[in-house]
């Protein structure tokens, strides 16, 4: 995983970048950023997954836990 790919996904995870999703790709011997969006809509997170090709990615998901309280947790996905 290539340094700035790290440094994205700690800033996200600290909440220093307002990003809603990062996505990766696998660039020769790295994996790097390639795309990232402030959107919540999760359909436009899903339109920028190409459909024919694999990616990683960090989507920040917001919930409502049973009892009521609201939650946020960071998914990573492997499509």
């Amino acid at each position: 995983v290539h340094d700035d790919a790290i440094n994205e996904f700690n800033d996200m995870k600290l909440k220093r970048i307002k990003a809603k999703f990062i996505i990766y790709k696998i660039d020769g011997p790295n994996i790097i950023s390639e795309q990232k969006s402030e959107s919540d809509d999760f359909d436009t997170f899903l339109a920028a997954l190409p459909a024919d090709d694999c990616r990683y990615a960090i989507y920040d998901m917001d919930f409502e836990t049973n009892d009521g309280r609201p939650g946020n947790k960071l998914v990573m996905v492997a499509w």
